[in-house]
């Protein structure tokens, strides 16, 4: 069987080969491993990029098109005509796009006119990304941190949302298109037969990096009063909100520290960085200093799989803080490791993180019950306790009990209900 991916990224040993380190959709690489591991298949990887490139490795052939930038795509006839070409080459048995997120999958579903079945794996949820993009930031908040610089390059938080209005309708172009959309919780699954009443759904789980099992949190060993979070470069992840309770939870707890994956957003080295910096970046810049946490507020740099895990475990709570989540992978992944986990009650977080017994939610904005969440498994070994035994059990349940649809079982039925044969090769 032949299946053909459409990514938003260069993924694979193709990555490998550019020196390409993924800082999203990591996943990815997980499913490709998998694929190759399994080697029950062909697989044809493609997105577009700056310049032409096909490359084999193993079982797995890459396709890049030199289609420029992802972030400005839009499908023209040229586009889809060299997509059209693509497909007739490979003439895969099935063609799996990778998410919503950019314009590169309406090109080819655009291409493909319906000759082979066609399937999109749900990531991110574009319309409630575009509901939720500010975090709760009030235009005059936004306009007060925009910078001249956003202004004149038109990257500012109010262009960015209107991107994500822009995204959405693309994402509802390519879900009527679609013959199946792959997704794992009733939340979006009721966003998405509402726009495409006709398009059949199928359940399957984003894996989690294999690296999240190799480490164990353990009540003996973790870093007292410290805090782990996601990656919060823009305003949805909700690190604004997130750094005001840590203010807060100071006061009692002055030693306390929160680890902010990724790019320093306090300390800024060389001129022309300073004047990229992001306008958001700058807010949370000045919300460290009005607080004074510039020693409670670490940012680590970009981490790997394995340097995440073992700050999860060397941790004594993670926090999800976003506005809006569709699976959340690093929460789940923080349950993996067993560290207890505190997270905002959004999209489909609650299918899985039930309050009070593998996780303590609250609602987004609700800094109130956040803080107090924070404060009562700082003070109880009992909860600390009971939220990593629990969480660790809901991701067994998860993946190992209940694991839904394996891509191999997508596929094939997919093949089946279609009542086609894989092509002979």
């Amino acid at each position: 069987m032949k299946i053909l991916w459409v990514t938003n990224q260069i993924i694979g040993q193709l990555a490998e080969r550019k020196g390409i380190k993924a800082v999203t959709g990591q996943w990815l690489n997980a499913e490709i491993n998998m694929e190759i591991k399994q080697n029950e298949n062909k697989l044809v990887v493609c997105t577009v990029g700056s310049e032409n490139v096909h490359y084999k490795d193993a079982n797995v052939t890459y396709i890049v098109l030199g289609q420029g930038n992802l972030y400005n795509y839009y499908p023209d006839e040229k586009k889809i005509a060299e997509w059209k070409q693509v497909l007739e080459t490979e003439n895969p048995d099935i063609i799996l796009i990778w998410g919503t997120e950019y314009a590169i999958g309406l090109s080819v579903l655009l291409a493909n006119q319906g000759v082979r079945p066609t399937a999109i794996y749900i990531q991110g949820v574009m319309a409630a990304i575009y509901e939720s993009y500010r975090g709760g930031l009030s235009d005059n908040q936004i306009r007060r941190f925009t910078t001249i610089m956003e202004r004149i390059r038109k990257n500012s938080v109010f262009d960015t949302e209107k991107v994500y209005e822009k995204r959405a309708l693309v994402e509802k172009q390519m879900i009527e298109l679609c013959d199946y959309i792959i997704l794992e919780n009733s939340w979006s699954e009721n966003i998405y037969t509402h726009i495409n009443p006709k398009v059949k759904v199928l359940f399957a789980r984003l894996p989690i990096r294999e690296e999240f099992s190799n480490f164990r949190w353990k009540k003996e060993s973790f870093h007292q009063h410290q805090i782990v979070t996601t990656a919060a470069g823009y305003p949805l992840k909700g690190i604004h909100q997130l750094i005001q309770a840590v203010s807060r939870i100071k006061i009692e707890y002055p030693d306390v520290v929160l680890m902010v994956p990724g790019n320093n957003m306090f300390v800024v080295k060389g001129i022309k960085n300073r004047i990229r910096q992001s306008g958001y970046h700058k807010y949370i810049k000045t919300l460290i200093k009005r607080n004074k946490l510039m020693n409670n507020v670490i940012f680590t740099g970009p981490l790997d799989s394995q340097e995440y895990a073992r700050l999860m475990m060397k941790s004594e709570i993670f926090i999800c803080a976003s506005a809006i989540e569709n699976h959340c992978s690093s929460l789940r992944e923080a349950m993996t490791v067993g560290v207890p986990c505190i997270a905002s009650k959004v999209g489909g977080v609650p299918e899985y993180a039930i309050d009070g017994d593998n996780c303590l939610l609250y609602n987004y904005g609700d800094i109130d019950t956040l803080v107090s969440n924070i404060r009562d498994v700082f003070e109880s070994i009992e909860i600390k306790k009971q939220l990593s035994k629990r969480g660790k059990e809901a991701m067994n349940y998860l993946y190992q009990t209940n694991p839904l649809l394996s891509m191999q079982n997508i596929y094939d039925y997919i093949l089946k209900e279609r009542k086609c044969a894989p092509v002979q090769r």
